[in-house]
């Protein structure tokens, strides 16, 4: 009787066990399930994209076609472009399989873009495709005009301020024969200094202005005021932010110049100078490059680099080099140099174009080269291959690359013509942020309003010239910001500087 108790009491337990585990099954609550991955918002901060953009541009997600669309200027830098995005909780995002950090991780923009979105578990993956277009509505359009001071020999030079996008405009007063400079802000010049100009005397109209990468203006000037080390040297100021001072001593060369031109890296200015007449050991069109690098300047002769005799100057700068156009007075022939790491080397000595007679050596204000920072170098000159008349020359832009050392012509010769040795010529050109080059100028040839064309990267030609003046023109300018507005800036009616913006329409 004991026994069967026993085995009676374990088979109660057992079963009390069982019932207890199918009631614990019974009751569990079921997973909850994993939330669906989410792109809540997609944009561009000027923040995290300092080199390329200067304003905030805001995707458009489309929770149906699972897109995202953002709109920015034409011509602003899409190849390396920082996103700003917010997704669901827990969610993680790759790009070609690379996780992406949100402020961080920098794609190229140039096409669609995959972002893939994932839930926190995995189980879910949405593809979202980015696409950066185009802004179609923008446009050139006048924001600006200045007519209390009137410039000498209706000539100006504008150049951007890279830091906050701001352009500046400097100039020769007529009446002072003083340099004066203006600043673009706010739809309204304002001088930077007195309104009479900030220099000494100016002789010949020999100026030249730029703005360093750090954001210092500088300005070079044939010094009327000064007797040594020559009468008319050439001297260099510089505005701090509040005042205009002399960089190093009044005079940086010992000779008169009759072209100058003015560049900074950093803190280092560049001061390249054709000789205006033999003085020692100075002889007349060599050209010189004067430097300062911080106590004092020091000029050397640029025939090393292959500039030996010269009627022609323009300069340009990056943030690490400089490079110098010139055409020779002798030759007629054009040579390019670079500045860099305290050298100048050649480019291009002494070079025409196959079945041209000349570079026309009066092209003074149509001179132009500009550069990036990654070491590509456009030019703006001028013969006579296509028509074998030096009264009927045509322009060119070539396009140097460091990598194969190659200069090649973009889209054949621009549809517009020059007279070859006439100096009121006025064009110049400017790369955008994508690397697309643009070419502006003073229709002198027909009704002088002032035209601009663009190299279209899709059909390797020039674009119909566009005219955004209309009003006789001279002395252009064009330079881009980093977000892919520019302006243009010209002479106009009655002596008028004249801004135009490339922006959206309002």
């Amino acid at each position: 009787m004991k026994k069967f108790y026993s085995w009676m009491t374990v088979m109660a337990v057992a079963l009390s066990f069982g019932f207890a585990s199918c009631s614990d099954s019974d009751d569990e609550p079921e997973p909850e399930p994993v939330a669906a991955p989410e792109l809540l918002s997609f944009e561009f901060k000027a923040a995290d994209n300092a080199e390329v953009l200067s304003a905030d541009y805001v995707g458009v997600i489309s929770a149906v076609d699972k897109t995202v669309k953002v709109t920015m200027p034409a011509f602003a830098d899409k190849s390396s472009l920082v996103a700003t995005f917010t997704v669901g909780e827990g969610n993680t995002v790759t790009v070609n399989g690379v996780t992406q950090q949100s402020g961080v991780t920098a794609n190229d923009f140039t096409a669609p873009v995959d972002y893939i979105v994932s839930n926190s578990d995995g189980s879910q993956n949405i593809k979202f495709t980015v696409t950066v277009e185009k802004a179609a509505d923008y446009v050139w359009s006048e924001v600006a005009r200045f007519n209390a001071v009137v410039p000498r020999s209706g000539n100006a030079i504008m150049r951007i301020n890279a830091v906050d996008n701001t352009p500046y405009v400097a100039f020769v007063n007529k009446t002072t024969e003083k340099v004066a400079v203006l600043k673009y802000e706010n739809g309204s010049f304002a001088n930077i200094g007195a309104v009479e100009g900030v220099s000494e005397k100016v002789t010949s109209g020999r100026m030249d202005f730029a703005i360093s990468n750090t954001g210092t203006p500088y300005f070079i000037y044939s010094d009327g005021s000064i007797t040594a080390p020559v009468k008319s040297a050439a001297s260099v100021m510089k505005f701090d932010g509040s005042v205009w001072s002399h960089v190093g001593q009044q005079g940086i060369a010992g000779f008169v110049p009759s072209k100058v031109q003015i560049g900074a890296i950093g803190n280092d200015v560049i001061a390249p100078m054709i000789v205006n007449g033999n003085n020692g050991s100075f002889q007349k069109r060599e050209v010189y490059s004067s430097i300062f690098k911080g106590s004092n300047w020091e000029t050397n002769s640029l025939s090393a680099a292959g500039v030996n005799n010269a009627n022609i100057e323009c300069l340009t700068t990056t943030d690490n080099a400089a490079y110098l156009y010139t055409i020779s007075a002798a030759t007629y022939k054009y040579s390019v140099s670079e500045y860099k790491n305290g050298v100048w080397t050649s480019l291009r000595n002494e070079y025409l174009e196959a079945g041209a007679t000349q570079a026309p050596i009066l092209m003074n204000e149509a001179a132009s080269i500009a550069a990036t920072n990654d070491g590509e170098v456009f030019l703006l000159t001028a013969d006579d291959a296509e028509t074998g008349n030096t009264k009927d020359m045509r322009f060119r832009i070539l396009k140097y690359s460091p990598d194969t050392k190659d200069w090649t012509l973009l889209g054949g010769t621009t549809m517009t013509s020059i007279f070859a040795n006439d100096s009121h010529i006025s064009a110049k050109i400017a790369v955008a942020p994508d690397g697309t080059p643009f070419f502006v100028y003073a229709d002198y040839k027909n009704d002088k309003f002032v035209k601009v064309q663009y190299f279209d990267n899709e059909t390797k030609q020039w674009s119909q010239p566009e005219a955004v003046s209309a009003e006789e023109s001279e002395s252009v300018n064009i330079a881009f910001c980093d977000n892919g507005e520019a302006y243009i800036c010209y002479v106009g009616a009655n002596d008028n500087i004249v801004m135009l913006k490339y922006a959206a329409k309002k």
